[in-house]
């Protein structure tokens, strides 16, 4: 199994610190019909090991440097199960491209979903997206049992 979904329109009004589900919302690759478009989760059809990998630009609604920390996050059934952190405590950004990837050992039907946060000094967060490029994306694949 494999899959590859992505982000094609910005999704805005995230809170200040806050784990936003990510709602992908385009299928590029679903060889096992995994994806759960209404859920934005991937339910796992074989067991076996998996890497998992995400890239989300987050960034500050208000279009200022205000961005201070980006948090990415694996949710296994309804766990964070892996995080990754940018902490720009001392400085601020507008926006920043966080990536996580990870191996994981997973049984048939785990739900497998991404979660982004932002800190900002003041305003929302936007997980950004682009009609150019993809900057937000998800994917993942079976290597073996």
């Amino acid at each position: 199994p494999a899959l590859i979904v992505a982000l094609t329109t910005d999704q805005t009004g995230g809170a200040d610190s806050t784990d936003v589900k990510v709602n992908f919302n385009s299928v590029e690759l679903d060889t096992d019909s995994g994806w759960d478009s209404s859920n934005y989760k991937y339910v796992v059809p074989k067991a076996g090991r998996y890497v998992i990998a995400s890239n989300v630009l987050v960034l500050s609604a208000n279009g200022v440097g205000s961005l201070f920390q980006a948090h990415l996050k694996i949710d296994l059934n309804g766990t964070k199960e892996r995080t990754s952190i940018v902490d720009l405590r001392n400085s601020t950004m507008y926006r920043f491209g966080i990536t996580i990837n990870t191996i994981l050992n997973l049984s048939v039907n785990d739900e497998v979903s991404i979660f982004g946060r932002g800190d900002v000094t003041s305003s929302t967060v936007t997980f950004d997206t682009s009609s150019t490029d993809e900057r937000t994306f998800f994917y993942m694949y079976r290597i073996g049992s």
